[in-house]
């Protein structure tokens, strides 16, 4: 692949990205220099991208140089306000410029940042796109090799907890069950960063009351998403959570009778949960009773089958 190849840009453009998100600021600096010095031998008049210009702010941000990764972020804005292009990339503008602004105490423009980043995420074409959006910014804040400190990450949250209000509508959550579900959690993990675990855990219950009082008579429905939720709480390793989640499931499975998948990775979770809090005798009866209903079953899910080889 030549230099001059519009894919070999766009081969740069992904690796710089890829270290900005492992924290390899150095690596993610030099393959967005290359890409930029490409992009001016092709057009010496229009040299930048402004997803070239956000990295390299990024890793100004990581290194504290905040005045100048204000430039880049300055430039991208001036960018996008001329030239159509996709949300993603003006929401990324304003986050990192919120994000820079507050590092370096001017408070009143990091609010107009604010301000901006709610109205465009608020304005997106879809409840799943604002949801998208919200969880790919809290993972790149908390986990991505995030150049954010907790003061500013802090500030993101309340943020998204504002936007996560305003989302999850009666409406939302008679529409869109995947939606609704990953709300619920992204509230729970918003809150617990902010607020603590029992706050957390008091407004996921109120969600879910709400949901419940939706979806009426449907017990399907409702063991479904404690079952969803039990999944996102045990990947995040809230145990606690699992176990209330996995309680409320629980409670559904008579309402269920045939939803052997459901019965049994509610178990499971229950096992691993358990397990966590050093209770291994609870835990082996519930491994127990998963071999046990799942030896009554002929026509088994097939991945049930390394749940238990997991579990082994």
């Amino acid at each position: 692949m030549g230099t001059d190849s519009p894919w070999y840009s766009v081969t740069l453009r992904q690796l710089a990205w890829e270290h900005a998100k492992a924290g390899q600021w150095d690596e993610a600096e030099r393959y967005a220099l290359e890409e930029r010095s490409i992009l001016e031998k092709i057009d010496p008049l229009f040299p930048d991208l402004p997803e070239v210009l956000i990295v390299l702010a990024e890793c100004e941000c990581a290194r504290g140089n905040f005045k100048k990764a204000l430039e880049y972020l300055d430039h991208s804005k001036r960018i996008v306000e001329k030239e159509p292009t996709g949300i993603t990339t003006v929401a990324d503008t304003y986050l990192f410029q919120m994000l820079a602004y507050s590092a370096s105490h001017d408070s009143e423009r990091a609010k107009e940042c604010e301000a901006a980043l709610y109205k465009i995420l608020k304005q997106s074409s879809s409840p799943e796109r604002i949801s998208e959006r919200l969880s790919e910014y809290t993972s790149r804040l908390q986990f991505d090799g995030s150049c954010a400190k907790p003061q500013e990450r802090r500030q993101f949250y309340k943020l998204a907890l504002r936007i996560n209000k305003d989302l999850m509508t009666p409406s939302l959550v008679q529409d869109n069950d995947a939606v609704t579900d990953k709300g619920i959690f992204l509230r729970y993990w918003l809150v617990l960063h902010l607020d603590g675990e029992k706050e957390a855990l008091r407004q996921c219950a109120d969600l879910c009351k709400m949901a419940e009082g939706i979806y009426g008579n449907d017990s399907a429905r409702k063991l479904k998403m404690y079952k969803t939720l039990a999944e996102f709480f045990m990947n995040e390793g809230s145990f606690s959570a699992v176990d209330w989640a996995v309680n409320r499931g629980c409670a559904l499975l008579p309402a269920v009778p045939n939803d052997n998948q459901s019965r049994w990775l509610l178990y499971y979770y229950k096992m691993l949960a358990v397990n966590n809090t050093g209770d291994y005798q609870s835990a082996l009866s519930f491994r127990n009773r998963i071999e046990h209903d799942v030896d009554r079953f002929k026509s088994q899910p097939a991945h049930m089958y390394d749940v238990l080889a997991e579990m082994s």
